[in-house]
C-alpha cells in the first residue's frame, strides 16, 4: 500500500502537483467538504455504536422502561439517518442520499446501509491522505 503524504504538506512542497483545494474521489469537492465529512461521520459512528449497544441493553430494561428506551433509540436511529443522508449527499448524489435517508430508517435494515455510507467516507478521508480511526477521522489534518 503506497503511502500518502500528509495533506498539509502539500501547500509546502512547490514540486508537488497536488494543491491543497484538490480532493481525490470527490468530483467537485474541497478540503471543507472532507472536514465536513468527517465531522458527520463522527456522529454516524457514534449513533451506530449505539445502535449495537441499544439491542443488548433493551433486554435489561424492565417492559415500561422499555418505551421510554425505544423513543430515545428512535431519537438516536433518526440521528444517525439524518448524518447518513448528509455524507450521502456529498459522497454519492442528493438522489442515492435520499434514497439511503429512507432506508436508513428502517429497523435492522437501515443498519446495513450506515455501516456502507460509513465505509464509503473511510475510503475517501483515507484517499485524501487523512487518517481514520476507531471514532472516525483524525481533526487535526484539517
Amino acid at each position: 500500500m503506497a503511502h500518502t503524504p500528509n495533506p498539509n504538506q502539500w501547500q509546502d512542497n512547490p514540486y508537488d502537483g497536488r494543491r491543497r483545494s484538490e480532493v481525490v474521489g470527490l468530483p467537485g469537492g474541497s478540503w471543507a467538504d472532507l472536514k465536513t465529512i468527517a465531522q458527520y461521520q463522527k456522529w454516524l459512528i457514534l449513533c451506530i455504536l449505539f445502535y449495537f449497544v441499544s439491542v443488548g441493553l433493551q433486554f435489561l430494561f424492565p417492559p415500561d422502561i422499555r418505551r421510554v428506551y425505544g423513543v430515545f433509540v428512535l431519537f438516536v436511529v433518526i440521528i444517525g439517518a439524518v448524518m447518513g443522508f448528509l455524507i450521502s449527499v456529498k459522497v454519492y448524489s442528493v438522489t442515492m442520499g435520499i434514497l439511503y435517508g429512507f432506508l436508513m430508517l428502517i429497523p435492522c435494515f437501515g443498519l446495513i446501509f450506515l455501516l456502507i455510507v460509513n465505509s464509503r467516507a473511510n475510503r475517501l478521508l483515507q484517499d485524501n491522505g487523512i487518517r481514520v480511526g476507531f471514532l472516525g477521522a483524525d481533526m487535526s489534518a484539517f
